[in-house]
């Protein structure tokens, strides 16, 4: 493959049998934290490359462009938080629950789990990706009076000269109603900061919840892999195609989607 990297991998496996020394609920939780780790992961790579592309957009002097990078990134920003609130939850569970348990080898992990949720509780963006999760991502809050209806009860109030925009493309894939992110800025903008510099501000906080958590289950995992006695560990040198590899101010997120196989409505829709 010529147009590769090499990059060397490290297999580590479990048996059935080895993961079932594992104790419940220290089991349920560790491929819990698995399931939480690949998806903030997924999630923060498609942050990362949605924040290229508005990087992108802002050189490239078009507003609409510009809006709808916007709006792709604020998405990918609302999902990778929601996530990490998902955590929070999951964190405050496992302490819960093991609050009488007894088992050394994991009694590090809650004082670890107690001492992350603590620290992610003196955040400030904690409250803002509550919202999100609760309001804007994996809830939409319909006839939730502090959901988007509070904001849209506000649209046309006096002095309120606003606008709002959709960008529509031939095909419905690539068309993007920027108009959601331009309300949502009246509550996930701290009063008189730009929504960009709110958005990198967002970022770094949200990276730094996303690492401890990583870091976090790492340890977990040394724990869970000791315990269980495995010891199956095999390393090699992969031969990964450089598409495959996310370079960090390289790799944007497309904003257009151009499928021709896709739906597309009548030119007289509208």
């Amino acid at each position: 493959m010529s147009d590769a990297e090499n990059i060397e991998l490290t297999t580590m496996t479990f048996t059935a049998s080895q993961l079932s020394k594992v104790p419940e609920p220290h089991r349920e939780f560790f491929f819990s934290c698995c399931m939480a780790t690949n998806e903030v992961n997924a999630a923060l790579r498609l942050y990362m490359m949605a924040m290229e592309s508005f990087s992108i957009a802002q050189k490239e002097g078009s507003y609409t462009i510009l809006q709808v990078a916007y709006s792709s990134m604020t998405i990918a920003e609302r999902n990778v938080a929601a996530k990490l609130y998902e955590v929070f939850h999951l964190l405050k569970e496992y302490a819960r629950k093991t609050k009488k348990d007894r088992v050394t080898a994991f009694q590090k992990v809650r004082t670890d789990a107690i001492d992350l949720i603590n620290d992610w509780k003196e955040q400030p963006v904690l409250e803002r990706i509550k919202w999100y999760r609760d309001r804007a991502s994996h809830h939409y809050g319909f006839g939730d009076v502090k959901g988007l209806g509070e904001l849209t009860r506000s649209i046309g109030a006096d002095g309120d000269e606003r606008t709002f925009i959709a960008v529509m493309h031939r095909y419905v894939g690539s068309s993007l109603y920027p108009m959601v992110d331009q309300l949502l800025i009246d509550k996930l903008v701290d009063d008189g900061r730009d929504p960009v510099e709110q958005n990198e501000l967002d970022h770094q906080e949200v990276k730094e919840l996303a690492k401890s958590f990583m870091v976090f289950h790492y340890n977990l995992f040394r724990v869970v892999w000791k315990f269980s006695g495995a010891e199956a560990v095999d390393t090699a040198t992969s031969s990964v195609d450089k598409r495959l590899i996310l370079k960090a101010g390289r790799s944007p997120l497309p904003v257009i989607f151009e499928d021709k196989d896709g739906p597309s409505p009548s030119k007289t829709a509208l």
